[in-house]
């Protein structure tokens, strides 16, 4: 059912995008005004590396992002996944509803950093109740595998002086254990008009059971003036864990992703070689490597 909204969804998108191939990149368009401030410099930059948050608060009104991902390892057989994820703006409805496809970011670094197979296709809706100019505060429901999972969800991106800023995510959602929490918390240091420090830290709770799930990453983000047609280079180290466990309980991971445009800002190669240390979470000291091609389809207007 889901891979047939799924199906549905980028049909319906790519019916929005027309003419789209002739203006210029919004990217190149946007980066001039990225060197203005912090909180533009790092709101450009996860554009650029493919954010799903940038995307959800600060794209055109509808966008996919079709993703084709390819990852080795030492130790497995090489494994093949094509993801969706997206938002689909549907302005004569109502123009505070979209409808969402895949999972959004947080979700999707959890994942990752613990190295979980529990990644359930989404559909979601969500309802902008309030907007300001740094802030925002949503109705949310998704539908998983697992089942729906009612929520709210709250933003602010403020700055903190003129080469810091504060991002602060806080969701909470109804699902298949009860009452969950996830809370996200973005500190973003600029360091020139093309190079960005940002430490992020994460903790999800089940309230009923009291089971957390934290991440904490150290990132360092470059892109040269060269634009869209430059490479991007983000070295990153992060550590995730359950509960209080000990430094035996804490996965470690360290690493590098390369990432270019190949067709102006619609087409995109991405490669990410990665370390992890051993766990026993997920009992996985070993190198990896990932490669990526993605597809970005948007409305402009």
């Amino acid at each position: 059912m889901n891979y047939l909204a799924m199906v549905t969804f980028v049909l319906c998108l790519t019916l929005t995008v027309q003419g789209a191939a002739a203006q210029d990149s919004w990217l190149e368009r946007t980066r001039d005004s990225a060197e203005s401030g912090v909180d533009d410099l790092a709101l450009w930059l996860d554009g650029y590396f493919g954010d799903a948050q940038y995307e959800a608060d600060t794209l055109a009104k509808s966008y996919a992002r079709v993703i084709q991902e390819s990852v080795w390892n030492e130790h497995d057989d090489i494994d093949y996944d094509v993801k969706l994820r997206g938002t689909l703006y549907l302005p004569r409805v109502n123009d505070r509803f979209s409808l969402i496809v895949g999972e959004d970011s947080e979700q999707q670094e959890e994942d990752q950093s613990l190295n979980t197979s529990d990644q359930d296709n989404s559909v979601g809706a969500q309802w902008r109740l309030l907007q300001r100019q740094q802030s925002s505060f949503d109705l949310t429901a998704q539908w998983k595998d697992s089942g729906v999972r009612p929520g709210v969800r709250y933003r602010l991106r403020t700055p903190l002086s003129a080469q810091t800023s504060l991002g602060y995510y806080q969701k909470f959602f109804y699902g298949k254990d009860g009452w969950e929490s996830a809370s996200d918390l973005l500190l973003d240091r600029r360091v020139s008009s093309s190079r960005l420090l940002r430490w992020r830290s994460s903790v999800d709770m089940v309230l009923d059971t009291e089971e957390v799930t934290w991440r904490t990453v150290f990132q360092s983000r470059f892109v040269p003036h060269t634009g869209i047609g430059g490479s991007g280079r983000q070295w990153f180290m992060g550590f995730s864990g359950r509960n209080s466990g000990g430094l035996d309980d804490i996965a470690k991971n360290i690493g590098l992703t390369w990432r270019r445009p190949l067709v102006s800002d619609y087409l995109w190669f991405e490669i990410e070689p990665k370390y992890t240390w051993d766990s026993d979470l997920c009992k996985c000291d070993t190198a990896s490597l990932q490669l990526s091609f993605e597809l970005l389809l948007f409305d402009p207007s």
